[in-house]
């Protein structure tokens, strides 16, 4: 038997597992200890669920994508808008050091991706989609490139495998990287933990609406702020712009030497556009001081 959940119906069932893994995190130590992502815990949960309705019952669960491609643009211009040149700067050698590495990483599972399907006898480009397409790039990356990698290169089921080996990047990286990184911090004395009352009052002190830079809320995501309707139209305003240069980024570059699928335009036009405004902002700050 066969459920299937059209856009609006797997909307809920998105944020009834957000606000599961959230109540798990918040309610299991050994969670919120090691700072194990809530969609990570969550989905966990869900995917178990789904696992034994099938097994056991033979149920079956079919979500719509109708809304996938539009979250999954939008979310992408989130983080093109959190990037903030001012601060990468400020990371000096350290973050030069910290690029190189990740770079090479990156390198490392393509060439361990590749080399694996080679000795399996598969096509290579799968070893492409189970290394840095996927395990990098995330669900968006397999997403553009699986279907590209479907129509253009004959991959059949790229756009699934594409999903499958992100999911698994996700989950193993949020169970392994939490934990590993509360013992490093912890071992080199990296942070000194924040007491409950500061935590509180970090929390749910309203931003200053006289600051001159109104972008603050990417770094400090869980702070209090209130919700107004110049700030819902200025934020929808902004992915939109992101949207559009995408849209028309994505069908300029189409056959040239410089294509790339759409989320990447999307990304890179919220970094220009959050760049572009915090240094006109900025600008009007110091001509008024």
């Amino acid at each position: 038997m066969e459920i299937t959940f059209n856009a609006f119906y797997t909307l809920i069932s998105a944020v009834i597992v957000l606000l599961l893994g959230r109540f798990l995190v918040n309610k299991i130590k050994f969670l919120n200890r090691y700072n194990i992502p809530e969609p990570v815990a969550g989905g966990l949960v869900a995917a178990i669920i789904s696992m034994f309705l099938h097994n056991i019952w033979g149920l079956s669960i079919t979500i719509s994508n109708e809304l996938q491609t539009s979250f999954m643009l939008i979310f992408f211009a989130s983080i093109g808008l959190s990037a903030n040149f001012s601060k990468l700067r400020e990371g000096g050698m350290g973050l030069v050091v910290f690029l190189v590495c990740v770079a090479s990483f990156i390198i490392l599972q393509d060439f361990v991706g590749i080399g694996l399907a080679t000795l399996l006898g598969i096509d290579p480009l799968i070893g492409l989609i189970a290394g840095s397409i996927t395990l990098t790039g995330g669900h968006g990356t397999a997403g553009a490139w699986g279907e590209i990698l479907e129509v253009e290169h004959g991959i059949q089921g790229a756009l699934a495998l594409g999903m499958a080996s992100a999911t698994f990047g996700l989950i193993i990286g949020g169970i392994i990287g939490g934990p590993l990184a509360k013992i490093l911090i912890n071992r080199y004395q990296l942070a000194q933990p924040s007491t409950g009352e500061q935590i509180t009052q970090r929390d749910t002190t309203p931003r200053s609406e006289s600051s001159p830079i109104k972008f603050t809320q990417f770094e400090y995501p869980h702070q209090v702020r209130l919700i107004t309707a110049d700030n819902a139209i200025t934020t929808l305003g902004m992915f939109a712009a992101c949207l559009a240069f995408a849209d028309f980024m994505t069908g300029f570059s189409k056959g040239s030497w410089f294509e790339l699928p759409t989320f990447v335009w999307t990304l890179a036009g919220g970094v220009i556009l959050r760049n572009a405004l915090e240094g006109v902002l900025r600008s009007e700050f110091l001509i008024v001081q």
